[in-house]
């Protein structure tokens, strides 16, 4: 089944790269997740970075609120499908629960082998044209 080949193919590719170098690429302290979460704080302060800073839950995977009201749901499911509409970027819609009830929204970026910083400079222009459009 060509899906099957495919993860195998994928696979083999990563091994003749180098698992440590491809995760250091995405995942590591110099990778692009990283650098995109340098630029989501630089950008937005704290606040608009819905990632954990523990080591341990350092992924590739980036969530964004570049909003004032982090619970505006309305505005978060409008920047996603913009992003879509506008700037043909695949995203996600997240929500997280707070400790007093309420939920936390955020839109997931992605990292992965196949992306470099000019993809970064791409999601970055995006969500600040689209944020304060949305913002009002």
């Amino acid at each position: 089944e060509p899906e099957w080949q495919a993860l195998t193919d994928s696979c083999k590719f990563w091994d003749t790269i180098g698992r440590a170098k491809v995760d250091a690429y995405v995942r590591g302290p110099t990778g692009l997740g990283a650098e995109l979460r340098r630029r989501v704080v630089a950008t937005w302060g704290r606040s608009g970075l819905m990632n954990s800073d523990h080591p341990d839950l350092v992924s590739g995977i980036t969530t964004i609120n570049p909003f004032r009201n982090k619970s505006d749901t309305t505005k978060m499911t409008t920047l996603v499908s913009r992003l879509a509409s506008d700037f043909n970027m695949t995203t996600a819609l997240r929500s997280f629960p707070t400790p007093s009830g309420g939920t936390l929204t955020s839109v997931r970026v992605s990292t992965h082998l196949f992306h470099d910083s000019r993809d970064l400079d791409y999601v970055m222009n995006a969500i600040q044209t689209l944020a304060p459009q949305i913002d009002g």
